[in-house]
């Protein structure tokens, strides 16, 4: 009786080993669980598996969003990942707000799509940002307006309104600027290493050099730069003195030798004064003692007065 027992026991937990053997297969060939199956145990395969086949299609409509303002979603996120990418590729050398205008102008005109839609008197956005606690949608735009905005980007462009969206122009100030910042990078390229010191880029470009220089200092007086104009002439000026071992004063070396020749010339003007006033000084005595002289020269060959008789009477 007992032997019959442990019998069948032993059947039982043979035929489940066998069992979970072939699910462990079959899983195990499905696309996407072979990385899964080398870190999740066995109870949390059986998880994963669950959540995997419950994901629902993304373009279903989700509770009460239209489904128009969900292809407005699906369009500004696409926007988002495509501006987040450009920035992300322009973030060395920084050039985004150059390059990626056009990609935030679209990112933020879709935004303000789903802004103004409205549909059986219900807002778009509303319904997005009641449908999400996190509010997943305003974080996503307030994180691409404060990339932007932080990089001062605003200062290179003026945005104006055509047909209800926003399009952004560089201004001429932002133009002039990357033009005098080529032409001296294109002066470096032309006539670097062209001598063991670099004598002749130092000399044939310091004009170049120097006009960008005093125009950037300008814009940043006036609050007119973008970090692209920034981070290109920070990039210039470390070419110009580390690279190139130019001076890197701008417009001094007219202003160094104009001290250096007035701080020579102090002891020669002293001297120079000293000496002048000595001889006016010994010119005045000299004048004195002579008529000095010519005085007592002259009393000494006039003769006395007589005093005069009167016969009596």
């Amino acid at each position: 009786m007992h032997l019959s027992r442990w019998i069948s026991v032993c059947v039982f937990f043979f035929l489940l080993t066998v069992i979970n053997g072939n699910g462990s297969s079959q899983r195990s060939n499905m696309p996407g669980h072979i990385a899964m199956e080398s870190y999740l145990g066995h109870s949390d395969r059986l998880l994963y598996v669950e959540r995997l086949w419950s994901i629902k299609d993304p373009i279903e409509p989700a509770g009460d969003i239209s489904k128009h303002c969900l292809e407005l979603l699906d369009t500004f996120s696409n926007a988002t990942s495509v501006y987040l990418k450009c920035i992300m590729c322009n973030a060395r050398p920084l050039h985004y707000c150059q390059n990626c205008a056009t990609e935030f102008a679209y990112a933020v005109n879709c935004y303000s799509d789903i802004a103004r839609l409205v549909e059986n008197g219900s807002r778009c956005r509303d319904e997005l940002e009641r449908a999400d606690n996190v509010q997943v949608v305003t974080l996503v735009y307030d994180f691409i307006v404060d990339v932007w905005e932080k990089s001062h980007c605003h200062n290179c462009y003026n945005a104006t309104a055509q047909n209800g969206t926003t399009v952004y122009n560089s201004t001429e100030e932002t133009k002039e600027m990357l033009e005098k910042i080529q032409d001296v990078q294109m002066c470096f390229h032309d006539f670097a290493g062209k001598d063991i010191e670099n004598v002749s880029v130092c000399f044939l470009c310091r004009e170049l050099y120097n006009k960008a220089n005093d125009y950037y200092n300008m814009l940043d007086k006036e609050d007119k730069l973008c970090s692209d104009l920034v981070d290109s002439m920070n990039y210039t000026r470390r070419m110009w003195s580390k690279d190139l071992h130019c001076t890197v004063a701008v417009h001094t070396d007219l202003l160094i030798y104009s001290l250096s020749v007035a701080i020579s010339a102090i002891p020669l003007l002293f001297y120079l004064g000293l000496y002048l006033y000595g001889r006016r000084r010994v010119s005045a005595v000299s004048l004195s003692r002579r008529d000095s002289l010519r005085r007592a020269l002259k009393e000494d060959a006039d003769p006395p007065a007589r005093a005069s008789t009167s016969d009596g009477i």
